[in-house]
């Protein structure tokens, strides 16, 4: 447990930017300060066009992994290991381009007066403090070999020469939202000063570390889970593949750790989503079963847990709010459409991961079928040509038979493997901003009922 003011500072930049994963109740105290000026914003803005995250893939995993680092991971991860912004910026030479890099610098300098008299000067003393009762609450509860059990229940390749390291950043006060985020070796964790509830913050952080352990499964067990999933006889099994990894860090950091370390479970939710929550309590004893034991992830544990998701979620498979949980889309659209999907998509369904591409072409399709994800298919033009494309080069999908082409509708199909396909017929793409609030009305789709005609025409 450690913390160094490069890394809450780049974390705060991170934050004010209003980036996916940050502090609301970090950001709200800089934008309620006297600090949140023009010249101050005018900052923000320019870094927020320069590009300081370019990404590279490991090869060899399965795609549905997502293993990618990014340059803004690198940093962050030797941000944790410097002590002055100075050393930062002379360590991390060489992610960016030397512009960018100049431009990212230049900001982070401007910000760290800032915050220094925001919050870091007058919360250092506290934050010290904190991370010494943390450790030692920590040590006292053999977390170590608790951490040992996660190892072994994940089956992962992680190098115990290698620590992990929990790197807080301050959040004054008791009441707030705080964050953990992994990367690396290094779990940035928020932390609120004045509340001391060190088996809550414990659990968050074992949350995160399994995230790690689950990523760093070699890639010969990440294909071997990947394949027990796809052969299990719940329907719905690759729904449950889709959230099992924050299930299973719920489960295990939220509800196990919690519990071997405070003495007690956790009454309160585990988790700010309801379907994650629930399938990780009702996954609970199993997990608890396996890693209390020290045992691994097998293939009878997978059949366990998507028996759980088929038992607590009937019907998941043709459900649309649990099947655009996770999505990838190829649609027919032209550059000045596709800024209208995901905004009028996050509207109405909860989406955990989704990514869009256009046009519809054989490589957008090629690409779609590497994906365990629902697979969206959207016309809007030229219907019967580009139906008739779609049925000649997607295997799943020969000998479709679709509705009434001149008439806007959805239909969904479920692939031999347990893959879903939502396809979408529109006349227009002006029809668009309607599209996902009226599937979000028609949510559930009847096994017998595959075509749903949608209201204006």
């Amino acid at each position: 447990f450690t913390f160094t003011k490069p890394h809450s500072l780049l974390n705060f930049v991170e934050t004010i930017l209003d980036r996916q994963g940050s502090s609301s109740t970090l950001r709200t105290i800089f934008r309620e300060s006297r600090f949140n000026t023009p010249a101050a914003r005018t900052k923000l803005e320019a870094l927020s066009k320069c590009k300081t995250e370019y990404s590279y893939r490991f090869d060899g995993y399965p795609e549905s992994r997502y293993m990618y680092r990014s340059t803004w991971d690198l940093l962050t991860i030797a941000s944790a290991r410097c002590q002055t912004l100075g050393e930062l910026k002379i360590a991390s030479v060489g992610l960016l381009p030397n512009s960018e890099h100049h431009e990212l610098f230049e900001t982070l300098n401007y910000f760290d007066t800032i915050y220094s008299d925001l919050v870091w000067n007058d919360n250092l003393n506290k934050l010290a403090g904190y991370c010494t009762q943390l450790s030692d609450y920590a040590q006292n509860r053999s977390i170590d070999l608790l951490f040992q059990k996660l190892s072994t229940f994940y089956g992962s390749s992680w190098d115990p020469d290698v620590p992990f390291r929990v790197c807080l950043y301050p959040i004054p006060g008791k009441r707030g939202n705080s964050t953990a985020t992994p990367k690396g070796n290094i779990v940035t964790c928020g932390v609120l000063l004045d509340d001391y509830n060190y088996a809550n913050t414990l659990g968050v952080v074992l949350h995160e570390v399994c995230h790690l352990l689950y990523r760093e499964q070699s890639p010969e067990l990440q294909n071997r889970f990947e394949q027990w999933f796809l052969t299990a006889k719940p329907s719905s099994r690759l729904l449950a593949y889709q959230l099992v990894d924050e299930a299973l860090a719920t489960a295990l950091g939220n509800g196990w750790i919690y519990e071997s370390i405070a003495g007690k479970s956790d009454t309160a939710d585990w988790y700010n989503d309801p379907y994650i929550d629930k399938f990780a309590k009702n996954a609970y004893p199993v997990i608890r079963e396996y890693v209390s034991h020290g045992g691994t992830i097998d293939p009878a544990l997978v059949n366990s847990l998507c028996a759980v998701y088929d038992r607590i979620f009937p019907g998941a498979d043709h459900d649309l709010n649990t099947l655009f949980s996770n999505l990838r889309i190829v649609a027919d659209l032209n550059d000045t459409v596709v800024p209208v999907v995901f905004p009028a998509l996050f509207r109405n369904f909860r989406v955990s991961g989704a990514g869009l591409s256009s046009p519809l072409d054989e490589k957008n399709l090629d690409d779609l079928s590497t994906h365990l994800a629902t697979r969206v298919i959207l016309i809007t033009s030229d219907n019967k040509a580009a139906w008739e494309f779609v049925k000649k080069k997607v295997k799943d999908l020969q000998g479709l038979k679709t509705g009434d082409m001149n008439r806007n509708y959805f239909q969904l199909l479920q692939s031999t493997e347990g893959v879903s396909y939502v396809l979408v017929n529109l006349q227009s793409p002006a029809f668009l901003p309607e599209l996902f609030e009226q599937m979000k009305l028609k949510h559930r789709i009847d096994a017998g009922n595959a075509v749903v005609y949608l209201g204006r025409e």
